[in-house]
């Protein structure tokens, strides 16, 4: 089920309004999507801004992912996975399964992130109704959308998960 996917990087609501960023918001701070000592992350940073909260992860393979997660009332998360390589002719589908698989690599980390096997499965399932730059619901509130980007020599493949379109 996707709502476990949002709710848990966001922590409650427990400081005085104006002392804190997100101190007003229905969930309260960000907190960082992965906890420090991960094995199969090699360097992880994670940063709290005023209206945002970035979380940058270099994992022992190489894979780069960029995390913001945005929003007070209605969450917003994007996963931005930097892949090497030359991808431009990839056709969708290639991308909306590698968006399936690393989701459910993700979920492999340890049993906190088992949500994100869920995502992935959930992605695959609906794999004929994606189209990049498309939002689409997966769960009733819980909505994808998958975009894709080139740079030299490398592809990035964002992924938002929100509770609005």
């Amino acid at each position: 089920m996707l709502p476990a996917l949002l709710l848990p990087c966001f922590q409650s609501c427990s400081n005085p309004a104006g002392q804190e960023p997100f101190s007003n918001c229905l969930y309260g701070a960000p907190e960082p999507v992965f906890g420090p000592g991960l094995p199969a992350v090699k360097a992880h940073h994670f940063q709290l801004e005023k209206d945002k909260a970035e979380e940058s992860l270099t994992f022992a393979d190489g894979l780069e992912l960029h995390i913001t997660q945005s929003g007070c009332d209605h969450i917003r998360q994007e996963f931005r996975f930097y892949l090497a390589g030359d991808f431009r002719s990839a056709p969708a589908t290639f991308w909306i399964g590698e968006s399936s698989r690393i989701f459910n690599r993700l979920g492999q980390i340890g049993p906190e992130y088992l949500s994100y096997r869920n995502l992935g499965q959930a992605i695959a399932q609906r794999e004929a109704d994606i189209r990049p730059g498309e939002p689409i619901m997966l769960q009733e509130g819980f909505y994808f959308r998958l975009d894709i980007s080139f740079t030299n020599g490398a592809a990035i493949l964002a992924v938002t998960i929100s509770e609005q379109p």
